[in-house]
């Protein structure tokens, strides 16, 4: 099972719509589930406004409890998500969840037929990061184009480089540029110019577009097939296909 993680330091850069779209467009190539762990929940939020029974934490806090009873499904899905609710346990216990617990849990996905797995993560550095990075075979970072995101770069960097020592395989050479506006000058001057900082880096510029909020809001992908992609998105689509396409 390929396991690829969603991460930066800093909130508000699209990490987790583009986190479920990456998911939807992977289950074309094989079983796809995404993994909440960010204890705000918005991956679960973006994925169904229905009740559940059980959360992430719970797989954790319970060790008798089947992986199965945590697994969440939806008609509006192609994939599978282990949920986070918004105001549940996760926050009380992340700091306590072990790069051993996490290997154990993405062992258990594998083992019922999990191709792809998907990790949506929280906007923070840390313990918990860490022992999320020593299990995943990829970490893939959206920022938006300002300067300040050359400078979260970098940092995470340092965050990866880190893991690495836990984890030799860690790849991390995917960038998102996230709200792409080519309208406007400094949108292109910082895309013409993020190579010139991480060259050895891909580099994907997703266009702005109010169609993300529609989705989330809807609790449904953006597209589930390219060709079924709203008119308008045909540069985005091109750019997370790409992205699918890097990944698999």
């Amino acid at each position: 099972m390929k396991t690829i993680a969603f991460n930066l330091q800093k909130g508000g850069t699209g990490k987790t719509t583009l986190a479920v779209q990456t998911a939807e467009n992977l289950s074309g190539a094989g079983k796809t589930c995404l993994i909440d762990f960010d204890p705000q929940g918005s991956a679960t939020d973006h994925y169904t406004a229905a009740e559940y029974d059980h959360e992430l934490a719970d797989y954790f806090i319970d060790g008798n409890l089947d992986i199965h009873d945590i697994i969440l499904h939806s008609s509006d899905f192609d994939f599978d998500i282990l949920p986070t609710a918004r105001r549940g346990n996760l926050a009380d216990i992340k700091g306590k969840i072990t790069a051993g617990m996490i290997a154990d849990l993405l062992n258990d996905l594998a083992a019922i037929g999990y191709k792809y797995c998907i990790l949506d993560t929280p906007p923070e550095m840390g313990s918990y990061i860490g022992a999320i990075l020593a299990n995943v075979h990829e970490v893939i970072t959206p920022i938006l184009p300002a300067n300040f995101s050359i400078n979260g770069i970098k940092i995470f960097i340092e965050t990866a480089d880190k893991a690495k020592k836990e984890n030799p395989g860690l790849r991390f050479d995917k960038i998102i540029l996230n709200n792409y506006n080519r309208s406007k000058a400094k949108d292109v001057y910082f895309l013409e110019n993020l190579p010139a900082f991480f060259s050895t880096f891909k580099i994907y510029n997703v266009p702005t577009s109010t169609k993300w909020d529609l989705a989330q809001s809807s609790h449904k992908p953006l597209y589930r097939k390219p060709e079924q992609a709203p008119r308008g998105l045909e540069a985005t689509t091109q750019e997370l296909e790409r992205l699918t396409g890097d990944i698999k």
